[in-house]
C-alpha cells in the first residue's frame, strides 16, 4: 500500500485515481437493459434475515 502515498501527494494524482475508480464502477455496474428481466417474481428480494416459514407436519 505504499502506492497511495506517492498517489496522494498531489491534487491532481487523486482526482485521476478516484476518476479510475469511479469509472470501473460504471464500466462493471450492468444496465437495466442488460439485465434479463423474464419474471420479476422469480427474482424477487428475498431478506436474507427472515425466519423461515413454519413448516406443516
Amino acid at each position: 500500500m505504499f502506492g497511495y502515498r506517492m498517489i496522494f501527494r498531489s491534487r491532481w494524482g487523486a482526482l485521476l485515481w478516484a476518476a479510475g475508480i469511479l469509472i470501473t464502477a460504471w464500466r462493471l455496474t450492468p444496465s437495466a437493459d442488460e439485465t434479463p428481466s423474464d419474471d420479476a417474481s422469480a427474482h424477487a428480494h428475498v431478506n436474507p434475515w427472515a425466519k423461515d416459514p413454519p413448516k406443516e407436519g
